[in-house]
């Protein structure tokens, strides 16, 4: 269906699940994009804004929803055609498709969380909510995604729909930097490869762990150095050590590397 965009451009909305032959999906993905002079405009900006500071500088931090806002505007299709709808990696074995290894793991991240029927979960940063839906499906539980971003909510509530899933999943606008959620408002909740576009890891914790119940369990999948990392010439990187100093008080009830096994 047509959409209505700000520069007065028309997109349409379609639903092309991981089956669709790749030819049908490029060409839907061609035809479903913003105009040229948006993209070129959006590039632009966001060039811009990645220039202007060093990463997890003050200014980008600043910034950091529009950076965000606009590196998805421009990357969605891109990652649907070439990803799927979980963009996220996942440990795959031997004899295993990609699709097949996605959904293990997004089951296995479920059956951690101890999921079932009548549960209400939040998803922080849901993306176009392939994640959720499998999640759903397996556990029966009621899945909230929260998403800053326009274009992948409406995509998220398109694949939604197209599933029959609507009575256990939904697509919010929100930021999980400042969740518009009561507090001890859901069961469980997780983020899967989300928080690295967080300004600040612990503030995203923290309003994570607000929202949960006491006894509440929150699945975090990161992107982390482990002993052997050779810093390089890598002059930002942040270390995930929130849960040992406390600041934000989980307790830690698992933790596993997820890297294949010939990499650790």
């Amino acid at each position: 269906m047509p959409i209505d965009q700000s520069d007065g451009t028309k997109q349409r909305l379609a639903v092309i699940n991981d089956h669709t032959p790749a030819w049908t999906r490029l060409t839907d993905m061609l035809r479903r994009s913003p105009a040229q002079r948006r993209v070129r405009r959006t590039l632009s900006e966001y060039s811009h804004l990645m220039a202007e500071a060093e990463p997890y500088a003050v200014a980008k931090q600043a910034q950091y929803a529009t950076i965000v806002n606009h590196f998805y505007d421009l990357v969605t299709d891109f990652y649907e055609y070439g990803w799927g709808h979980s963009f996220h990696f996942a440990t795959r074995f031997k004899g295993e498709t990609m699709r097949e290894a996605t959904a293990r793991f997004e089951h296995f991240i479920a059956l951690r969380l101890g999921l079932r029927p009548g549960l209400h979960v939040l998803d922080a940063g849901c993306g176009v909510g392939g994640p959720m839906r499998t999640i759903a499906r397996f556990s029966g539980a009621s899945i909230l995604g929260v998403n800053n971003n326009d274009y992948q909510i409406k995509r998220a509530n398109a694949h939604i729909c197209a599933a029959g899933l609507e009575g256990l999943c939904s697509v919010r606008k929100g930021d999980y930097m400042a969740l518009d959620l009561a507090a001890d408002s859901v069961d469980g909740a997780y983020a899967i490869e989300a928080t690295c576009h967080a300004p600040s890891l612990e503030r995203a914790y923290a309003q994570i762990r607000r929202v949960l119940k006491p006894g509440g369990l929150f699945a975090c999948v990161e992107w982390c150095t482990t002993a052997s990392f050779d810093l390089g010439g890598c002059l930002s990187i942040r270390r995930i050590s929130l849960y040992t100093e406390g600041r934000v008080r989980f307790c830690l009830a698992h933790e596993q590397d997820l890297s294949p096994l010939e990499n650790r």
